[in-house]
């Protein structure tokens, strides 16, 4: 169901909260631009944040709705940065380097951030840059998700969605039949993992449920519409999706 304007508010807080989305920044890493904070009680105000639009692909604390990190591109000293914000103080921490980030980091309930590597590795270090480890070493992995007790972590490699403890071990495919699959999310409560995907040569969102394995398909989008970003609301059965088209949102339940 596409937004209408009774989610206008919620809408312009999701964009501009995490500093718009710049556009024109190049993709690379790829820009996330929808998250959700981690509790309810948000959608009726926006703030802008950063002093230019250098600052993209942010990620809420999923322990902290007050927190978010991003990535800043810093053009005159030609570098790429990750930062750590407090929303109420506006006050911001260096975590580290980003210029080899080939996804948008993602920041885990055990405080450990995940992204990919320049060599579309997955990797992780501590929310204050500290133990770095490289989780993959082989294919093309893209967009990790956390599962909501950070003991796992869903990703795309090459076509299909694949999952892995939070230490590298046990990767598993997470179903063959999934193809064209990309920007895997997990649920609030780690029963289900929402993705896009193609059947039949048409692309859709669906999602899998963890247990039981079967697969919904929710909605289908129309022929060269491509997504962006998926994501949940908090404790709820809502998805929300980006689009070249827009922002949708739908309840897994009742289908609207």
């Amino acid at each position: 169901m596409k937004t209408n304007n009774s989610h206008v508010p919620l809408l312009v807080f999701i964009t501009l909260v995490i500093f718009g989305c710049n556009k024109h920044q190049p993709q690379n890493p790829p820009v996330d631009c929808v998250d959700i904070p981690p509790q309810p009680g948000f959608g009726t105000g926006y703030q802008l944040l950063g002093d230019d639009t250098s600052d993209y692909a942010a990620a809420y604390n999923p322990l902290n709705s007050n927190e978010i990190i991003y990535i800043k591109s810093i053009s005159h000293l030609h570098t790429i940065k990750l930062y750590k914000a407090n929303l109420n103080t506006g006050d911001s921490v260096l975590i580290g380097d980003g210029s080899n980030f080939s996804s948008p980091p993602e920041l885990s309930t055990t405080n450990w951030i995940v992204f990919c590597d320049g060599n579309f590795q997955i990797c992780k270090y501590m929310s204050d840059g500290s133990s770095f480890t490289k989780l993959t070493n082989s294919g093309q992995n893209f967009n990790p998700d956390w599962s909501p007790d950070g003991n796992k972590i869903v990703f795309k490699q090459g076509s299909l969605l694949y999952t892995m403890h939070n230490d590298g071990s046990s990767m598993k495919l997470l179903d063959s039949s999934v193809k064209g699959a990309n920007y895997p999310a997990w649920s609030p409560d780690g029963s289900k993992i929402a993705y896009s995907a193609v059947l039949n040569s048409s692309p859709y969102i669906g999602y899998m449920d963890t247990i039981t394995k079967q697969k919904i398909v929710l909605s289908g989008l129309s022929q060269g519409e491509t997504v962006s970003a998926i994501s949940w609301f908090p404790m709820s059965d809502m998805i929300i999706w980006a689009t070249s088209s827009g922002l949708y949102t739908m309840n897994i339940n009742t289908m609207q």
